[in-house]
């Protein structure tokens, strides 16, 4: 094996890191993403469930 062979070896393998980064960072950002929907969704779900039992309170504090 040459000098020219282990070097583009080398490249290569710089090649496939950069390309795995790549994918991990794609994927974090997808990640934080649905982490954020979810959390929109937790909160508009309590912000519902606090209405629902406020109203029930309401009704039961009127009887």
């Amino acid at each position: 094996m040459g000098m020219n062979d282990s070097t583009g070896m080398h490249i290569n393998r710089q090649q496939a890191d950069i390309g795995r980064l790549s994918q991990i960072n794609y994927q974090k950002i997808h990640a934080d993403n649905t982490i954020s929907k979810l959390e929109a969704k937790l909160a508009q779900l309590e912000q519902a469930l606090a209405f629902k039992y406020s109203g029930l309170a309401f009704a039961q504090a009127r009887a």
